[in-house]
């Protein structure tokens, strides 16, 4: 896996590993936003009699298979290679509390010359007075040398050693509800001895292994819980919580009698299926694995010195927090991206309208002085055309009235002629235009009366039968001239002029002459 590729910075890969016997477990876990899954597990049997090449290789072709190159170690020590002891100390001795702890090795160890690795865990106890309580974690330096060159051997680089005991602990603190509440007491068995870890309001307190024979398995389990009572001081009616890491068969049907419930493993890696149950001897590894990752409230334990801890180069980080650096400007660039481009399309645009702002007002001018010159080309095509109305009506009129009749007012307008004048057969003027080709819906619209020399005043109004179009206009042709359409006189003497048509305009009086 690659430190630089995006799996890489959020996802985290942690090795546990413990050496058994004659067997190597190795378990593997993932956590990706403080989710922890199993990702694999293996056990390597018959390690010992292996050749270091062909060990080496088991473990390389597993971190292979994983993709993880690049993770943290942690090893376990099974509890007899582990010296504990708890110390009772006053709150003072904090301040010195190293120099206090080499004191009490003196009389922990059988000889001056062993040389050791120590870690401590403290906790301060509410009491009166407050007081410290002190467990001691002691290695040989020997078993630590040992274990180190077998990971040295499989090509590993430890980052924590810390007992079995502890990981268990410290799992059960985190994936068991209630571990906070109530004591709460792990235990793991193998075939011929058994390991356990008990908790008080979160806090380690014993850590054990003891022996025991599957016929009195669940004698020996009351017996050790009773004996954790008279050391953490807990009375008979204080509930307390058992748990199992590893095969409920293992208790040979004692869960039954006792209430043990059995720890629950990390789910798979990317599978929906419920986990598998680890074995006994596989839960070490595990746990290990799980310690491996950093928690506030961890158990902080570890037997591996200070000097021999692998040390982490302040630039390691360097590449992660320089793309993360880059990430976040990239993401502020493309929040900035729409305001800015809207900032300048705006100012685009306002540069744009004040440049075409002279050209565009004097278009306008332009478009208004157009419509103007429309407007009046207009009336003066209607009223031409409307004179090519009123002439056609008055030639055709001059023809078919009587000579006896005088046209004063001829008015067209919307295709309604109306026609005032006087005559010496009013009443029968309607019956003529009705007969005209020119008109249709002739009407006296008043009553017909008679002047003082006995011609009769008509007001007929009558609508064009076939009016010309009002069509036409600048550039465009017009239509035919309507005199062109006129009908000709009838005359039997050929010398006769016709009657020609008065002059006419629109509201003046207008005569046809007999």
């Amino acid at each position: 896996m690659d430190l630089l590729s995006p799996r890489a910075m959020l996802k985290r890969l942690s090795l546990g590993v413990a050496f058994g016997p004659d067997s190597l477990h190795l378990s593997l876990l993932s956590s990706h936003w403080d989710r922890v899954r199993r990702v694999d597990a293996e056990t390597i049997e018959d390690f010992q009699a292996m050749p270091p090449d062909q060990r080496r290789a088991r473990v390389h072709a597993f971190l292979q298979r994983n993709r993880a190159d690049h993770c943290s170690v942690v090893v376990t020590l099974p509890r007899r290679e582990v010296l504990l002891r708890q110390l009772d100390l006053p709150l003072e001795a904090r301040e010195n509390l190293t120099k206090v702890v080499d004191y009490q090795l003196v009389n922990l160890l059988p000889s001056e010359e062993q040389a050791v690795a120590t870690d401590t865990l403290t906790v301060r106890e509410e009491s009166s007075p407050p007081r410290l309580r002190v467990t001691l974690f002691v290695v040989l330096r020997s078993t630590l040398e040992r274990t180190l060159a077998s990971c040295r051997e499989l090509s590993l680089s430890p980052d924590r050693i810390l007992p079995s005991a502890v990981a268990l602990a410290d799992y059960l603190r985190v994936q068991a509800p209630g571990t906070t509440s109530a004591p709460s007491l792990v235990i793991r068995l193998d075939p011929d001895r058994g390991e356990l870890a008990a908790l008080v309001e979160g806090q380690l307190r014993l850590c054990k292994e003891f022996r025991y024979d599957p016929s009195n398995l669940e004698e020996v389990l009351e017996s050790e819980v009773e004996l954790f009572r008279g050391e953490a001081g807990l009375g008979e009616e204080v509930p307390m919580q058992l748990f199992l890491a590893g095969d409920s068969d293992a208790l040979g049907g004692a869960e039954e009698r006792l209430p043990v419930r059995t720890l629950s493993p990390p789910r798979p890696a990317g599978s929906p299926r419920p986990p598998s149950r680890p074995s006994s001897a596989d839960w070490p590894a595990l746990a290990a694995a799980f310690c491996g990752f950093r928690r506030k409230d961890a158990l902080e334990v570890n037997l591996l010195p200070a000097e021999q801890r692998p040390r982490k180069s302040r630039w390691e980080k360097a590449p992660t927090f320089a793309l993360a650096a880059v990430n976040a400007l990239l993401l502020l660039g493309l929040l900035l991206q729409g305001p800015v481009q809207q900032r300048a399309f705006s100012e685009r645009m306002s540069r744009e309208r004040e440049r075409l702002e002279p050209a565009v007002s004097a278009f306008r001018e332009l478009e208004a002085e157009r419509n103007l010159w429309r407007e009046r080309v207009g009336l003066l095509e209607g009223h031409r055309n409307r004179n090519a109305h009123l002439l056609a009506a008055l030639a055709d009129l001059s023809l078919i009235l009587p000579v006896d009749s005088m046209v004063r007012l001829f008015n067209l307008e919307d295709g309604v002629v109306r026609i005032q004048g006087t005559s010496g057969q009013a009443a029968a003027l309607p019956r003529i235009l009705e007969d005209s080709r020119y008109f249709r819906e002739v009407e006296l619209v008043s009553g017909i009366t008679r002047d003082s020399r006995g011609r009769e005043s008509y007001n007929i109004q009558a609508r064009l039968e076939d009016p010309l179009p009002l069509s036409g206009g600048p550039g465009l042709p017009t239509q035919p001239n309507p005199a062109s359409r006129l009908p000709l006189p009838l005359t039997d003497n050929p010398a006769q002029p016709a009657a020609q048509p008065a002059p006419a305009s629109e509201g003046a009086p207008r005569e046809v002459a007999p």
